[in-house]
């Protein structure tokens, strides 16, 4: 009988404790969980002296971003992480954030790290990137470590969304794959050749999508635009302001990338006719790009 009463409070224990996880005044990693459901009575009264502990060590320490990050400790400015900083990069678990840290748990704690690189590469990137090329063994390995799970991470949600759009090639799907791409790109997390090839799947796709007039969204075409610039594809770049000088004739936009293409062919005649167009148009540029149009038409004084 005492057995069985015995087994029974190791129930109701366990079940309250297991209720307080899921409305979130708890949280128990896989160790704990262990101990509670496998040591009666004694395994709860130690999982919630444990947690209590862990209460107050986060009210009394205050946490560090060397303490996220730790290759950054030895820099001669600490830059000190609060709590309500972390809203910015959209984690919904900042308490197992923070107990992961405590408990000193590395795999918990790299996911956990790997999640908020994702939500802000570019906060994070450069700066990994810089380690690698630090002189300490463990530091690159640390900026190694990252970097590769980062690009693993990016993978798969970039193959995912790739999936996504070919089973149901919807508008929709198509900008959510080419939005992604994008960041993927911009993180500048992929380099080398496989960065080139990240760029040539967008230029592609974006190019697919807008001989198919599927696509009409301006930000489409100056992204097209800017990476055929980048590689110095006159051919591209002419065939994709023959379509943007349809949708937007004599945009700002527009003009900019026909000068910077007429000035990557060094094409002086051409250059100096197109001068006179704008002009005679009166295409407004800011003042950024003003500069730029200046000193084409400075040149071709010279």
């Amino acid at each position: 009988m005492l057995i069985v009463i015995f087994l029974l409070l190791h129930v109701i224990l366990v079940a309250y404790t297991l209720h307080r996880v899921n409305v979130g005044n708890l949280y128990l990693d896989t160790y704990l969980m262990l101990l509670l459901i496998f040591f009666p009575i004694l395994g709860a009264v130690a999982v919630f002296w444990i947690t209590g502990e862990r209460g107050q060590l986060l009210t009394r320490k205050e946490l560090r971003f060397e303490e996220v990050i730790p290759w950054m400790a030895d820099t001669e400015e600490v830059v000190e992480v609060q709590e309500e900083q972390f809203s910015e990069f959209a984690i919904n678990h900042i308490v197992p954030f923070r107990e992961a840290l405590l408990i000193n748990s590395s795999g918990i704690r790299r996911e956990l790290i790997i999640d908020v690189i994702f939500e802000s590469p570019e906060r994070f990137v450069s700066l990994l990137h810089t380690a690698r090329l630090n002189d300490d063994v463990e530091v690159v390995h640390y900026a190694t470590t990252i970097l590769s799970e980062l690009t693993a991470k990016y993978d798969g949600k970039l193959h995912h969304l790739e999936r996504q759009a070919k089973q149901d090639a919807s508008y929709e799907n198509q900008i959510a794959y080419l939005d992604f791409l994008e960041s993927y790109i911009n993180s500048h997390i992929a380099e080398g050749h496989y960065g080139q090839q990240l760029r040539q799947q967008y230029i592609d796709r974006v190019q697919q999508l807008i001989q198919q007039g599927r696509i009409t969204e301006k930000r489409f075409f100056l992204t097209l635009a800017n990476f055929l610039l980048e590689d110095r594809n006159s051919d591209g770049l002419a065939s994709l302001l023959i379509r943007m000088e349809m949708l937007y004739p004599f945009d700002e936009e527009t003009c900019l990338i026909s000068l910077q293409k007429l000035y990557l062919e060094n094409n002086q005649a051409e250059l100096a006719t197109y001068l006179e167009e704008i002009k005679a148009q009166h295409v407004y540029f800011s003042s950024e790009n003003r500069s730029f149009v200046n000193s084409l038409i400075q040149s071709q004084k010279g």
